[in-house]
């Protein structure tokens, strides 16, 4: 029984210092091994080409800024996609005292599904840019395998690293947050009287 007991101990350990040092997703929704944001707006009372308006009106508003590109826009099809992106702000930990931080870019695709009387919005597709030298990466990649990459030529401690992966962990919930922002923005300017509803 004892060394049942110790056995599991031991296996909860390695499953946490695992997690805890490779995965970040539990940060985000995921879908089939992707983070994927997606919601079904019921808007009863309205028509598919009326649902279609209104997302274009809402559209206006939300993406006028050149930073959002369309992709797609099949009104018979009924869907609007949207290519997004915003700059974010990384603070690495503190070297003698010395702060630094990086700017970094989120990219992803704003989808919207149209059908009478709801439509699905959905953000995928998201990839974040580490910079030149690292490129663009899938949002889900382990967080490791990133930080093993982007420390690994500052001859740097172990403390350093987990001080990095830690600043990591609060860029990527703040990202996260950014997201479930523009999701509920974008629900709530549907759910508004439109100006061509009088």
């Amino acid at each position: 029984m004892k060394k049942t007991k110790i056995l599991s101990v031991i296996i909860l350990f390695i499953k946490t210092a695992f997690c805890q040092d490779t995965v970040i997703v539990s940060h985000f929704p995921i879908k089939e091994g992707k983070v994927v944001y997606e919601k079904v707006l019921q808007m009863d009372s309205l028509t598919r080409d009326q649902i279609y308006l209104k997302i274009k009106e809402v559209s206006t508003q939300i993406f006028a800024n050149q930073k959002y590109a369309i992709q797609v826009d099949e009104k018979e099809g009924g869907i609007i996609a949207y290519q997004a992106n915003f700059l974010t702000t990384f603070d690495w930990p503190s070297v003698l005292g010395v702060e630094a931080k990086d700017s970094r870019y989120v990219y992803s695709n704003v989808s919207f599904y149209v059908k009478d009387g709801r439509c699905k919005l959905v953000i995928d597709q998201i990839k974040a840019n580490g910079g030149e030298a690292y490129g663009k990466y899938d949002i889900e990649i382990f967080e490791s395998e990133f930080m093993e990459k982007k420390i690994k030529g500052f001859g740097v401690t172990k403390s350093y690293k987990k001080k990095a992966a830690d600043k990591n962990r609060i860029w990527y919930l703040r990202v996260n947050s950014d997201f479930v922002a523009l999701m509920k923005t974008i629900e709530d300017k549907l759910k508004t009287k439109s100006q061509m509803d009088f």
